[in-house]
């Protein structure tokens, strides 16, 4: 264990979230080098849902945190789709049109009346929920969202570019399941501007091409 350093779980903390802070290359790593096992971390204050379970870190826990540039650990081979899942998350998705939910013992059920968005497409819906939603707005939660609405009118002004996309990029950086952003750009359609951009997200997906479009 020479070497390695620790980290006192805190709450809103999550694997993915402490291997981008302390530039760790893959978040798996730190479930097997504690044992920890889904959901890994239960950040939630003053929560009694994994009391009993040792293998998983609540707040106030200690986990030992691999070496940036250490030795690889090895990681057992899963579905790619399994895999983002626990990466990136699962949500409701917001764009579908299915509004009820159905559940079974506590589980949203595959087969109910919501549909659901995974992995790299639960990050791209959050990514765009985040630019759309005026900052501030959103109550317990000041510093989420964008301040793309101060632009809102002005699109019209070539000056305004760079403004949209640092706003854009900022906006995407602040997630912790995105490691860089490249190719940032825009491009002009009428009273459109499109601000696309290649997203590189935390391991194990692959980077992605990003579009938002502001009217």
């Amino acid at each position: 264990m020479h070497g390695l350093k620790t980290h006192r779980i805190n709450e809103g903390d999550s694997l993915q979230k402490l291997a981008k802070i302390y530039k760790i290359k893959d978040w798996r790593q730190i479930a097997i080098l504690n044992n920890l096992e889904e959901p890994y971390i239960d950040s939630v204050f003053m929560s009694e849902d994994h009391l009993d379970n040792p293998k998983v870190a609540k707040i106030g826990d200690l986990i030992l945190l691999p070496k940036p540039n250490g030795e690889n650990i090895n990681i057992p081979k899963r579905r790619n789709a399994e895999i983002e899942s626990l990466a990136y998350g699962i949500d409701i998705d917001i764009n579908g049109d299915l509004p009820v939910a159905m559940t079974e013992q506590g589980y949203v059920r595959e087969t109910g009346d919501i549909k659901l968005v995974y992995g790299v497409d639960n990050l791209v819906q959050q990514l765009n929920t985040r630019l759309t939603t005026k900052i501030g707005t959103l109550i317990n939660h000041p510093e989420y969202g964008s301040y793309l609405f101060r632009y809102n009118g002005r699109l019209n002004k070539p000056e305004i570019d760079n403004k949209v996309m640092f706003e854009v990029e900022s906006c995407i950086r602040c997630d912790f399941r995105v490691k860089d952003v490249i190719n940032m750009k825009v491009n002009h359609d009428r009273d459109k501007r499109y601000v696309s951009c290649t997203v590189i997200p935390i391991e194990p997906g692959t980077p992605f091409k990003y579009e938002y479009i502001l009217l």
